[in-house]
């Protein structure tokens, strides 16, 4: 159950509409002689345009590669996954949507008076505090100054009426930490947000299964 605190409820003011926010992205519970770290992705890209986004993480080697491309509007979630030779899709709603964010359950967030400049945008901070103990508390930072609409209603922290920043989360056993280091302003072409045909459609059920397998390897 996520329960917001709020200092100001007028947050998000409308400016860029199209581009594309590049993060960095890191492990903060990896321990650093992980012999799967060298595996993991490094960056992740997001693009957006007409309340839609395409996110893009994968390896350099390129054996795994994962897509979400949300619709803002209809709250339609559809995931991509490239394991080796596998291509996989299957699509989340609002229904199913807690399924990705199974990891998170009872927590609060906490906005403060803090700011910090990320990638050239003023960001507010806000603390996500759990109350189970194996999930550590995090700093999480946003931007009122990138316009979508409810940018994260598929993610844990549908409250924040903002984009965010610097952020973690918790899939498949693996946390990542995710900060922006640029945005910029560029045109996104539609098709950004077709699946491709060569993906395969399964079931949220079977694309779980093999996420969790995959996963397994990293004991950490």
């Amino acid at each position: 159950m996520l329960n917001l605190i709020s200092c100001d409820d007028n947050i998000f003011h409308s400016k860029l509409s199209e581009g594309e926010i590049k993060y960095d992205v890191t492990y903060p519970a990896m321990e650093d002689d992980n012999v799967m770290a060298e595996f993991m992705p490094e960056s992740m890209t997001y693009k957006f345009k007409n309340n839609k986004f395409i996110t893009d993480l994968s390896t350099g080697m390129g054996m795994f590669r994962a897509n979400f491309i949300g619709d803002c509007e209809t709250r339609k979630m559809t995931h991509l996954v490239k394991m080796v030779n596998k291509k996989y899709t299957t699509v989340y709603d609002e229904n199913s949507i807690d399924i990705l964010n199974k990891a998170y359950d009872d927590f609060t967030i906490i906005e403060t008076n803090n700011t910090k400049t990320i990638a050239g945008y003023e960001c507010k901070k806000m603390w996500v505090i759990f109350t189970a103990v194996s999930m550590p508390n995090f700093e999480l930072y946003y931007t009122s100054d990138i316009s979508i609409k409810d940018p994260n209603w598929s993610l844990p922290f549908t409250g924040i009426e903002g984009v965010l920043m610097e952020y973690e989360m918790k899939r498949n056993g693996v946390i990542m930490k995710l900060t922006a280091t640029s945005v910029n302003k560029t045109d996104i072409e539609d098709d950004v947000f077709s699946v491709p045909v060569e993906y395969e459609n399964v079931t949220i059920e079977f694309m779980e299964e093999e996420l969790d397998k995959l996963f397994e390897t990293f004991n950490y």
